[in-house]
């Protein structure tokens, strides 16, 4: 039994901070956060697959009921995942909670992963585990703003930084890590890939350099030096290259459409202005100080109805570090004017040192970006204002400064370490399971979570306006369940029921119609690019109503007309640059060893060493 426990610790520890973070989730109802649309997107997500409709767009009865094009540009990954839970027959509110569960589970396997192999040691990992999935910023994320976006798109962090680390060490198949971890925080959070990627690959190069001059020192200072570096390892840079492309290839479908056709929604009009004006939002420093959880609003000044404290394992975690890196800085001193024979750190522990200040520095730069400091890097680059909360940049300072507080046992000696850790996890998961519950529960999940499509169109349609097209009017009275909304004389009583509906899908729809003069017939679609009109199966040109609706005129008579959901340009080319990405994969993955690019290249590069 003590040999089963001392072989399973580290599962044990795991297990806990899981049961931590998520055992809220366990009760019987959901609870209220601040976006509460997630069974209504996983609904019209699951109706859309339903209907066919891939890669998924267009939501049916968001917009009034107008539809809208939610799915072009709010990241699709987590709503993919919870919709084939749902369709495989468990219950929204399951499905709700697996958006709750999965982040916080692959948050704590990757961080785990990361602290382990980074410092070669389990309680690196178990801090860096703890501390990160502990973490008070995601339990505001999770329980709080109910953005599990954000969560999805931060629990790619740590294992991009690992899968980085294994190709730094040439490691078979990291390269189908990364891609991996790269492609699922791409369709996770796109605002994720603007604020953290930058500093992955910051954090990537310096630690490759120090993992080279480990192996084979050479000198930097030089050009000669640093061209030789860059041709020993050309391989290497070619796979990381190759890894970060093809991930974004297989993402082109939804990353480009993204970018490129966000003017064609109200989108700009409503995130860029009022309240989400980025100006508002910038912290102040002692904030992190300040345990004063609640469940309120971001405003402007220091006394948000939210907290971004740290937490206290992890602000015991750094002051430990800053002791320990000025007593360094203290005996480094001394040991130079002494000339001490015995270095303070071997080399080994050089290495992680470096690592632990590259760490430390960008969590810095990261905690800077979400105070008034940075306000003129916001101001040059505008794409930040899309950002809207500065302090979204606290998930990229979370995972760094935890990266730094998990050397600490390889950093000290080594029973203060050990010890000093474990207080840290203790500490940890004592005091921030406060943080990983609701305000309350609801009397009855439906009550904010549902499916019935008329309830999303009358209710949800005007808490989630930002995708909606841009020429939509949302004065409209909402479109509980016609196909046809147009002209007026066509639902007259008196005159009878003038046609019938044969196709009413997601993407499409299509009425059979008898019509006793030519008619501007007007569909229950908003009217947004890549819509076509068809009569009798032969294209015509689509017309829009002042209101924004789909609008085309039928001659008299006996007709068949619909309209159906085609690509743009940009959406034909970004699926065909996905769709060629995947053959790319399939052939790395399945043709003959010797012919692989990745496998041959690593191969190649340990039979040099040799």
């Amino acid at each position: 039994m003590q040999r089963q426990l001392k072989n399973h610790w580290p599962l044990i520890i795991l297990l806990l901070v899981l049961w931590v973070t998520i055992n809220a989730l366990f009760h019987a109802t959901l609870f209220h956060v601040h976006d509460f649309v997630h069974g209504a997107r996983i609904a019209q997500m699951s109706l859309a697959l339903q209907d066919g409709h891939f890669p998924v767009i267009w939501t049916k009865n968001f917009g009034l009921g107008y539809g809208m094009p939610l799915f072009e540009f709010y990241a699709p990954l987590p709503y993919y995942v919870a919709s084939l839970v749902y369709l495989v027959g468990f219950s929204l509110v399951t499905a709700v909670k697996t958006l709750f569960i999965i982040p916080s589970l692959i948050s704590l396997i990757g961080a785990y992963w990361l602290g382990r192999d980074l410092f070669k040691n389990k309680l690196s990992g178990l801090i860096l585990a703890t501390t990160f999935t502990l973490a008070s910023y995601r339990a505001l994320n999770l329980f709080v703003r109910g953005a599990v976006s954000e969560s999805w798109g931060m629990m790619t962090y740590p294992w991009i930084l690992w899968a980085s680390w294994l190709m730094i060490q040439k490691r078979r198949k990291a390269w189908l890590w990364l891609l991996l971890a790269l492609v699922s925080l791409f369709l996770s959070h796109n605002l994720s890939v603007l604020m953290f990627l930058p500093f992955a690959l910051v954090w990537t190069i310096l630690s490759w350099f120090f993992y080279q001059q480990q192996q084979s020192p050479l000198n930097l200072n030089r050009w000669s030096g640093v061209k030789s570096l860059f041709l020993r390892e050309k391989n290497t840079i070619l796979q990381f290259s190759l890894s970060y492309l093809l991930a974004i290839g297989l993402s082109s479908f939804y990353l480009i459409p993204a970018f490129v056709e966000k003017n064609f929604t109200q989108m700009q009009k409503i995130i860029l202005g009022g309240y989400f004006n980025y100006r508002l939002h910038f912290l102040y420093l002692r904030q992190f100080l300040l345990d004063n959880w609640g469940y309120g609003g971001s405003t402007w000044g220091p006394n948000d109805g939210i907290s971004f404290f740290f937490g206290w394992g992890q602000w015991l975690g750094l002051i430990s570090l800053m002791i320990f890196l000025g007593l360094l800085i203290i005996l480094y001193s001394r040991h130079r004017i002494q000339h001490l024979s015995r270095p303070l750190l071997d080399k080994k522990q050089l290495i992680w040192l470096r690592q632990t200040l590259v760490a430390l520095g960008l969590a810095i730069v990261a905690i800077l970006m979400t105070t008034e400091k940075s306000l003129f890097i916001w101001q040059k680059i505008k794409i930040l204002r899309f950002m809207q909360f500065p302090w979204r940049y606290l998930s990229v300072a979370t995972i760094f400064y935890t990266l730094a507080l998990a050397s600490l046992p390889v950093l000290l000696p080594k029973k203060i370490g050990r010890v000093l850790a474990w207080l840290i996890i203790l500490v940890t998961l004592v005091t921030s399971g406060r943080y990983f519950q609701p305000k309350s529960f609801l009397g009855n999940s439906q009550a904010l979570y549902y499916a019935n499509p008329q309830r999303i169109a009358r209710e949800m349609s005007l808490i989630l306006p930002d995708y909606v097209p841009a020429q939509l009017n949302l004065k409209l009275e909402p479109n509980l369940n016609s196909v046809i909304v147009g002209p007026s004389w066509l639902k007259q009583p008196n005159k009878g029921k003038r046609w019938q509906v044969l196709v009413d899908k997601t993407d499409a729809s299509l009425v059979k119609i008898k019509l006793p003069r030519r008619t501007k017939l007007v569909f229950a679609r908003a009217s947004y690019p890549g819509w076509q009109t068809e009569i009798d199966g032969q294209k015509v040109r689509p017309t829009q109503t002042k209101e924004g609706l789909i609008s085309v005129i039928v001659p008299q008579g006996n007709h068949q007309v619909g309209i159906y959901l085609g690509d743009t340009p940009v959406r034909y080319w970004s699926k065909l640059i996905s769709f060629v990405s995947i053959i790319i994969l399939l052939a790395l993955l399945f043709l003959p060893p010797s012919t692989k690019f990745f496998d041959h290249q690593v191969k190649s590069t340990h039979q040099a060493k040799r």
